[in-house]
């Protein structure tokens, strides 16, 4: 028999993962969803539950492999033999079964999060695919991609907004320059549209595209660090009924712990850096304040964990009201299962009706693009 210690310890290493499980579970009831790692590993869902299907298997198979050898050691013992009889291997099988089960639940847990915001294969298109998907009269298109410093050519992005058939495209991280390059490619191929911002600012480089079809705009400046505006202009001096559109881009989250600390990141500045990520991605949901009709997109760095109990006007994410939401779109190295959903657009729900969204890889930059289309009310 093994000594009392020995099972001790292994209930002390067992209570690792489990905490780890545990935390990971309720972070955002907890409060949880912005610590440090715990908010970054929560924006992987898809890939916390792979790792812990992985991992109720091996326990699984340990539970079971242990309970053979314990028989077959007992089977073994001749109670009427005065030879030595070999010791019986500990087999721990309510720490075995408690971290399989642990294991399984946790993968059921993060994968029916991820089925409920929405895994509808046929949301991950292809531009062939978008083109087939033609916008109905009411319905308006809305594009955001991330280009990752313009490495998106302006021809591959002019393309996307043809097939898509947008009428409303953000672009993060596009210089002014390149916006008006992708605005000059789909005026050859037949549609104009206006650039915002009409100067750089502090949008840190957040583009605007809006088709001249859609209605005449000027620019609302930048609402918020990372943002671009672009506001409606009324006919003849009248009231302005077209959308305000607003696209955002929120800094991103610190170096997870303990990759900071291996980097000799002072504590100080992770906390710094943990503080700015909150405040950024709040002051881009709050960006619908004030406007009843608005449509906000980009790359919000934030997934729905993240922003929950933030203050968003009531506006709904189309990914997740069309099935599309549990999709990662960052990075695309990786399966979208695997990804972090952080791209999305919200409109308002009061003017707006979601009809179908898509999710479609480009060459040149590490985010997928995100297509919505929603219809007015």
């Amino acid at each position: 028999m093994h000594r009392p210690w020995v099972r001790v310890l292994a209930w002390v290493v067992a209570a690792i993962p489990l905490a780890g499980a545990a935390a990971l579970a309720a972070a955002p009831v907890l409060g949880l969803q912005h610590a440090n790692p715990v908010g970054q590993l929560l924006a992987a869902r898809g890939l916390i539950a792979l790792i812990s299907a992985a991992a109720a298997l091996l326990f699984g198979i340990w539970f079971v492999a242990a309970g053979f050898r314990r028989r077959r050691a007992l089977r073994s013992i001749n109670p009427r033999s005065r030879a030595k009889n070999k010791p019986i291997p500990p087999r721990f099988p309510t720490i075995s079964l408690t971290l399989a089960l642990a294991a399984a639940a946790s993968a059921g847990l993060h994968l029916g999060v991820l089925a409920y915001r929405g895994l509808d294969r046929d949301a991950l298109a292809t531009l062939e695919d978008l083109a087939g998907q033609p916008e109905n009269t009411g319905e308006t298109t809305i594009v955001a991609l991330n280009t990752q410093w313009a490495n998106v050519p302006p021809d591959v992005v002019a393309s996307l907004v043809t097939a898509a058939q947008a009428d409303v495209v953000f672009l993060p991280e596009t210089p002014i320059i390149d916006a008006i390059h992708v605005r000059d490619l789909l005026g050859v191929a037949g549609r104009e549209f206006q650039v915002f911002p009409e100067r750089k600012g502090d949008s840190r480089d957040t583009s605007l595209l809006v088709a001249n079809d859609f209605g005449e705009y000027r620019s609302g400046g930048h609402p918020v660090i990372g943002a671009s505006r672009a506001e409606p202009v009324g006919a003849s001096g009248g009231a302005a009924t077209g959308p305000t559109l607003t696209a955002v881009h929120a800094y991103p989250p610190p170096t997870p712990w303990p990759l900071s600390w291996l980097y000799g990141e002072p504590r100080e500045a992770a906390d710094a850096s943990r503080d700015r990520w909150v405040t950024e991605v709040r002051d881009s949901l709050a960006t619908c304040t004030g406007q009843p009709w608005g449509i906000i997109g980009g790359d919000f760095n934030a997934t729905r964990d993240h922003i929950s109990g933030m203050p968003d006007c009531g506006y709904v994410d189309v990914l997740v009201q069309t099935g599309a939401g549990g999709w990662g779109t960052w990075p695309d190295e990786v399966h979208p299962l695997l990804g972090a959903p952080i791209d999305r657009i919200l409109v308002d729900p009061a003017h707006w009706s979601p009809v179908d969204s898509w999710l479609v890889e480009l060459p040149g930059t590490d985010h997928r693009a995100v297509v919505a289309r929603v219809a007015a009310q």
